[in-house]
């Protein structure tokens, strides 16, 4: 009965803030995203000259009870020179919500003698529901309206842009503004809004990363920072360091994250041929930490029909 009510409590909670909230926009946050920019920043589309297919699988607090499991199936590619493509399936569970979400991606290219700066656009449909499971348990409460709500489900159109850039391929930087324009494709009682979800610009990613290579050898590090502010979170810092072993053939990488977080994350990669395979630990400092082992993220990509004509600054190269 305890782990009933436990599981319950969970439940609720990331009910009301993430449901009844309306855009909270809780959705997976991918720690990957220094090696694939393509997960935070639609103007990455193509922007590698060539067709990308990522399989991710994100597991966060994991060993708890319930805890949020979310997997993406993510392509881009080139439709021509200068204009890229992508589409995204995410599909999350956390507790008894399901959480879905198709999405396509646009960016355009523009060229100069030393920098390549690619400007995208994002649009997604996104649902949330509870499993009709919920229904049948001694806990649920039939005069309860939110869980009623729940029943049916949300929707929304979630609309971001975002600019991506390589300088004298070496300083890369990226802005992203997500949740842009958020529109729910049904009323809602308006007992169940935040009128918060309205706010402009609540949410923003800058990212800047600069690659040194070590002179007569085949190695490299490459430092970043992510400036993050997401909605119903305070503003947080990434500080990455990715290491390139071989010639880009094994990929280390750490992370420490500061505000909201505390969190430190470490990465482990490899490509062999068109393939590559990555996979990521972290580690939070808060106490929730106590009650979990950690979060466990796993990158499984295959790239092909690369174009010639032109180098952009390939990330993973």
């Amino acid at each position: 009965m305890i782990k009933k009510l436990y599981i319950a409590a969970l439940v609720i909670f990331v009910f009301c803030t993430g449901l009844t909230k309306l855009s909270a926009q809780e959705e997976t946050f991918y720690t990957q995203y220094y090696l694939h920019p393509i997960y935070i920043n639609p103007a990455y589309a193509g922007f590698e000259n060539q067709n990308n297919l990522l399989l991710n699988f994100r597991n966060r607090w994991s060993a708890f009870p319930n805890s949020p499991r979310a997997y993406t199936i993510n392509y881009d590619g080139t439709a021509s020179e200068n204009f890229g493509i992508g589409a995204q399936l995410w599909s999350e569970k956390i507790g008894d919500i399901d959480a879905f979400k198709f999405g396509a991606k646009f960016a355009y290219k523009l060229r100069s003698d030393i920098a390549v700066v690619s400007l995208g656009l994002s649009a997604d449909y996104q649902t949330y529901s509870l499993k009709t499971e919920v229904f049948d348990s001694e806990l649920y409460d039939p005069d309860d309206l939110v869980a009623m709500r729940a029943a049916e489900g949300l929707s929304f159109l979630d609309v971001g842009v975002g600019v991506f850039g390589v300088v004298d391929q070496r300083f890369k930087f990226g802005v992203t503004l997500p949740n842009l324009m958020f529109v729910r494709t049904a009323s809602v009682d308006p007992t169940l809004v935040d009128d918060d979800t309205e706010k402009f610009l609540e949410s923003y990613f800058i990212f800047l990363a600069y690659e040194i290579d070590v002179p007569g050898q085949t190695f490299s590090f490459e430092p970043s920072v992510l400036f993050k502010k997401e909605r119903l979170v305070p503003f947080h810092t990434d500080f990455n360091l990715r290491l390139n072993f071989l010639d880009k053939k094994l990929i280390g990488g750490l992370s420490y994250e500061v505000g909201a977080g505390d969190r430190l994350g470490l990465l482990i990669g490899t490509r062999f041929s068109q393939f590559l395979i990555s996979y990521s630990f972290d580690l939070s400092f808060k106490e929730f930490q106590d009650y979990s082992s950690g979060s466990h993220e796993l990158t499984m990509g295959v790239r092909f029909g690369a174009r010639k004509d032109t180098e952009t600054g390939d990330m993973t190269k």
